[in-house]
């Protein structure tokens, strides 16, 4: 009996429908314990984030490798990470994923979901500027929280440091109305910090014994 094979039509991507971007490789977001910063919320109170890094699925990069078929294998180096101490967030394990793609003019362009590519001019010679959703993204880096827990105390210690430095850095120059600003901001941040540190109990003091005075 002849088979019957289906057809469908092929639909060719014009050069206006390209990004007029650079090919980008396919991630994971992994997290690292010492990777935290203090945010200012939308009620502009602050609160402690995890940083996030790119995996990329390159060839050649952190250790990820080409398998004979020409695809990436990447297990190998994402075990020795994890040993590490890092964390993957997978994709498939948040809903609806976060990585999507574009066609590109040389090449697919993956990105996450909270990029949105803006045309600045028109035609095949446009430049893309990337708007990003910030709030969007804080809300899915929040929602990790419960995964990752809250930074250790020592990170905090650090975080501390690193902002008491930023913030004396330019002390100097405060009678310039934009940098004043900008201390004024990034000394709220240090204070955020501060507050967010474990209060240590105190040792309490063993009551000495009284004398026995023998007559």
């Amino acid at each position: 009996m002849a088979k019957n094979f289906k057809a469908s039509p092929v639909t060719k991507t014009t050069g206006a429908d390209l990004l007029n971007v650079r090919p980008s490789p396919q991630f994971f977001y992994m997290h690292n314990p010492n990777g935290w910063e203090m945010v200012e919320t939308e009620e502009g109170g602050r609160e402690w984030l995890p940083r996030l890094k790119r995996f990329v699925l390159t060839p050649g990069v952190n250790g990820v490798k080409q398998d004979r078929r020409g695809g990436v294998d990447y297990l190998g180096a994402k075990s020795r990470f994890e040993q590490r101490g890092w964390t993957f967030i997978m994709p498939e394990d948040v809903p609806g994923g976060y990585v999507i793609e574009f066609e590109g003019r040389w090449g697919k362009v993956y990105v996450d979901k909270w990029s949105h590519p803006r045309a600045l001019g028109v035609g095949a010679s446009a430049k893309i500027l990337w708007d990003r959703d910030t709030e969007g993204f804080n809300d899915f880096r929040r929602s990790l929280m419960e995964r990752l827990g809250q930074p250790d105390p020592s990170v905090i210690d650090f975080r501390e440091t690193l902002q008491t430095k930023r913030v004396k850095r330019r002390e100097r120059e405060l009678h310039i109305p934009s940098v004043a600003a900008h201390i004024e901001k990034e000394t709220a941040t240090l204070e955020a910090i501060q507050a967010s540190k474990p209060k240590r109990k105190r040792k309490s003091r063993k009551a000495k014994a009284p004398k026995v005075v023998i007559p």
